[in-house]
């Protein structure tokens, strides 16, 4: 069995999870701000969460963030089950 940090999934089951509980908001990050972070980490994006992604969550607004791109490698030596 692979380690959990690498089948991890989008969104992520513990955010689903604490979404049922509660309710959750999502916040814009300020442009400045998600500059400050592009400078810590050129790997960050800039993003917009569309409303009409998420209006069946409540979302009334696009919401400006952050997004980190992954990349997924894998070996075509690797056997299909293990």
């Amino acid at each position: 069995m692979l380690p959990r940090r690498l089948v991890d999934t989008v969104p992520a089951a513990d955010m689903l999870d604490l979404g049922t509980s509660m309710t959750l908001r999502m916040i814009s990050g300020p442009d400045d701000v998600i500059e400050k972070m592009r400078q810590i980490s050129s790997g960050f994006v800039r993003h917009v969460v569309s409303q009409a992604t998420c209006a069946q969550d409540g979302i009334d607004e696009d919401v400006v963030t952050l997004q980190a791109p992954t990349i997924l490698m894998a070996s075509a030596t690797r056997p299909r089950s293990y």
